[in-house]
C-alpha cells in the first residue's frame, strides 16, 4: 500500500523513472525533408556555347557525364522535398523533383517522360508482423544497383563515375522483397520491374534483379547486385545483364575504402568497370576523396564509341553549417578515342573543375 502512495505521489510531482511507465508507441508519424544542390563546373577544353535541341532540351558540353554535364554554367542540379509517412507495418515515401538532375535520369534522346519525371520515387512498403525481417515494396524507386547514388549527397564525390552514368539504369517502377537472413549480418533482397529508366514495359518479359548484403564485421561490407532483362520493344529487344561486386571498408575512424566492380552484357556486346575511392576525414565535418575509375567499352553500346576510359578525381568536402556543405571538385578524364568537344572540334581527354553548395533537411 505504501509503495502504491509512493508511485501516485511521485507521478503527480513528475519524477517517476519513465523506465516504468508503459509507453504506447504513436500510431503513425510523417516526416518532411529537403534537399538544394546547386553547382557551377568549367570544362578546360572550351567546348562551343550552350545550345538547345530539337526537344527544347540543353545539348551536353561536358561529355559522358550526366548531371555536371554543361560547361560555365551555375545550374540546378536538384531541388527535392521528400515525404515519408508510417503507420505501423506500412509506410510511404514521395520524393517530388525538380532541377537538371529529372530531365536526365528521365531523358529519352531529345525528349524527356513528362508523365513521372518530377517525381523521383513513390512506393509504399509493408512489413507483416508476423514475419521478422520480411518488407515487401512496389513503386517507382531508385535502381538497386551501384555503389553511388544519384544524389550528390549521399556520395564521396559530387561527379558520379562512368560506370554510375554511362553502365547501369538509374530508377525502376516494380516491386521488390527484401528478408533478412541473418538480422544484422546478412539481408537478401529480390526485384521485379518494368524495364531499364521507363514508366512503361514495351515487350513481354519483365526486368529481374537481385542483391545481397553481408556485413561480417561494423567495418566491413560487401555487396552482390544482379539484373537482367530484356530492354527495348518486342520487335527489336536486347537481353541486357549485369553483375556487380562493391566492397566498404572502414579502416578507422578517419579512414575508409570503397570498391565497385561491375560487368555488363549483351548477346553482342560487353561493357566493364571498376571505381576504387578513399575518403579521409580531416575533421568532423571536413573530408578528402580520391576516386580512380576504369571503364571499357569495347563495342561501344553504352558510350557510343568503342573505347577505354579513365577517370581520376579529387573532391573536398566542408561543412559550412547545420545541413550546409560545399564540394570544390577536380577531374580529369581520358579515352581511346577523340571522345570529348573542344571549341574547335574533339579530343581524348577533358579536364573540369566543379564547385557545388549542398543543402539538406
Amino acid at each position: 500500500m505504501r509503495n502504491a502512495i509512493r508511485m501516485l505521489g511521485l507521478l503527480a510531482l513528475g519524477v517517476y523513472p519513465a523506465s516504468t511507465l508503459a509507453e504506447t508507441p504513436p500510431a503513425s508519424a510523417t516526416t518532411v525533408s529537403g534537399l538544394l544542390d546547386l553547382y557551377y563546373s568549367f570544362n578546360f577544353n572550351r567546348p562551343p556555347s550552350l545550345s538547345l535541341n530539337s526537344g527544347g532540351l540543353p545539348d551536353a558540353q561536358t561529355n559522358l557525364r550526366n548531371f555536371d554535364q554543361f560547361h560555365n554554367q551555375f545550374g540546378l542540379n536538384l531541388a527535392e522535398v521528400s515525404i515519408r509517412h508510417s503507420q505501423k507495418q506500412a509506410s510511404l515515401r514521395i520524393d517530388l523533383d525538380v532541377g537538371d538532375l529529372t530531365d536526365f535520369l528521365h531523358k529519352n534522346g531529345t525528349s524527356t517522360d513528362e508523365v513521372t519525371k518530377h517525381v523521383g520515387q513513390a512506393f509504399v512498403t509493408y512489413s507483416p508482423a508476423s514475419v521478422s525481417g520480411l518488407t515487401f515494396s512496389v513503386g517507382k524507386m531508385l535502381t538497386h544497383v551501384d555503389w553511388e547514388g544519384a544524389k550528390a549527397k549521399d556520395n564521396w564525390q559530387y561527379s558520379r563515375s562512368f560506370l554510375f552514368a554511362l553502365g547501369s539504369p538509374y530508377w525502376h517502377l516494380g516491386a521488390s522483397m527484401s528478408y533478412a537472413l541473418l538480422p544484422g549480418t546478412l539481408v537478401t533482397n529480390l526485384y521485379v520491374y518494368n524495364g531499364w529508366n521507363t514508366t512503361y514495359d514495351t515487350n513481354d518479359a519483365k526486368t529481374l534483379g537481385a542483391q545481397a548484403t553481408w556485413t561480417p564485421a561494423d567495418s566491413l561490407t560487401l555487396t552482390y547486385n544482379f539484373l537482367s532483362g530484356s530492354e527495348g520493344t518486342s520487335a527489336s529487344s536486347v537481353q541486357k545483364t549485369l553483375q556487380e561486386l562493391i566492397g566498404v571498408w572502414k579502416l578507422s575512424g578517419s579512414v575508409s575504402l570503397a570498391a565497385d566492380l561491375l560487368n555488363g552484357w549483351t548477346p553482342d556486346a560487353r561493357w566493364m568497370a571498376g571505381t576504387l575511392a578513399a575518403k579521409f576525414a580531416v575533421s568532423s565535418d571536413a573530408y578528402l576523396s580520391p576516386r580512380l575509375e576504369l571503364y571499357s567499352d569495347p563495342q561501344g553500346v553504352t558510350s557510343g564509341l568503342p573505347q577505354d576510359l579513365t577517370s581520376i578525381t579529387l573532391t573536398w568536402s566542408q561543412g559550412l553549417a547545420d545541413g550546409l556543405e560545399y564540394r570544390i571538385e577536380g577531374r580529369l578524364d581520358q579515352s581511346t578515342q577523340n571522345a570529348f568537344v573542344t571549341a574547335s572540334g574533339t579530343t581524348n581527354s577533358q579536364t573540369t573543375t566543379t564547385g557545388s553548395l549542398l543543402y539538406s533537411f
